[in-house]
């Protein structure tokens, strides 16, 4: 297993600081995918309880979980403002700590990720 011990030298400044650059021959398209748009969103508890209980009304079920309420929002809204083909082949990921959930806990040096992908694809509509 991988590890690390976290260590620099007394004069370095951290965080450590790495100027980017972007080429100069990339077009619009290919920097406007290097620098995608970026919203945050908060959630109050009582909107994701109202999305969670329409969400089990529309299914006919009780099973349907907070989080997965709130990612069907989520996948639901990028679609309609995206305003894709509904025959487009739409794909939603999320990245998953799971570092906690290890039985036998990772090593505080452990050095690597500890994530798994979600994901589905679907038609848009």
């Amino acid at each position: 297993m991988p590890t690390l011990e976290r260590w620099f030298p007394n004069s370095v400044q951290l965080p450590i600081q790495f100027p980017f650059t972007m080429d100069k021959n990339l077009n619009d398209d290919e920097k406007e995918k290097l620098n995608p748009p970026e919203r945050l969103f908060h959630f109050t508890k009582q909107k994701i309880l109202q999305l969670k209980s329409k969400a089990n009304t529309e299914a006919g079920t009780n099973n349907i979980s907070s989080l997965q309420a709130l990612f069907t929002h989520l996948w639901r809204s990028v679609v309609r403002s995206n305003q894709f083909d509904p025959q487009e082949e739409v794909h939603y990921m999320v990245v998953t700590g799971v570092r906690s959930r290890f039985v036998s806990p990772l090593p505080e040096d452990y050095f690597g990720n500890a994530v798994i992908i979600c994901g589905v694809s679907m038609k848009a509509g």
